[in-house]
């Protein structure tokens, strides 16, 4: 842990057992800042999701093991700001051709599994209708009334989307956020707490 005049840097493993040293970190942070009780639980809150979605956005960048957490704490005028962002664990002089090779790597492996995906969605579309027009046929044959061919709503994209469910939680419990995942794939979130008067 790196400090500095009100800044304070902090690395941990892209591991979720280590969670509980930046709450901690965060706490004893929020605490020298002047945060009340229910200030510093909700710093905690919101560090450890941001911590969650960047060992999440580590592992699947870089693999089990292949990245660190780095969190940045700084006193601001009224409150604290807090950065969180995903890094390789590698050293800071590593070669830039085998970064760039892995996130090519990884970004293949994803199209291959949004492909495949793809073609699992459109199987599942076409055994549904396949389905619905052996049950109308049914229904003539027997008399009765056939269904619809109208499948029920699923959930809404908005209700598949995690991701951005867990970046909405976070905004609960700070009162400045912004996110951003760069060209590579790290993430990065910089939140801010301010003091309540």
């Amino acid at each position: 842990m790196a400090s500095g005049r009100g800044n304070v840097e902090l690395k941990i493993p892209a591991d979720g057992a280590y969670i509980v040293v930046a709450k901690r970190a965060a706490s004893a942070l929020g605490s020298a800042a002047g945060f009340s009780l229910e200030g510093i639980d909700d710093l905690n809150i919101a560090v450890a999701q941001a911590c969650e979605k960047a060992i999440l956005a580590g592992q699947r960048l870089w693999g089990q093991g292949g990245a660190v957490v780095k969190l940045g704490f700084r006193v601001v005028e009224g409150g604290m700001e807090v950065d969180v962002r995903t890094m390789p664990a590698r050293d800071a002089g590593a070669d830039e051709a085998r970064l760039r090779r892995e996130v090519e790597e990884a970004r293949r492996v994803n199209a291959a599994l949004s492909d495949q995906a793809r073609r699992l969605s459109q199987e599942v579309a076409e055994e549904r209708a396949e389905r619905i027009r052996a049950q109308e046929q049914a229904g003539r044959l027997t008399g009765r009334r056939a269904p619809s061919g109208r499948t029920p709503a699923g959930p809404t994209e908005d209700e598949l989307d995690v991701d951005q469910l867990a970046v909405n939680m976070i905004r609960l419990f700070v009162d400045e956020l912004r996110y951003n995942v760069d060209s590579h794939g790290s993430m990065r979130m910089r939140m801010v707490k301010y003091l309540v008067d």
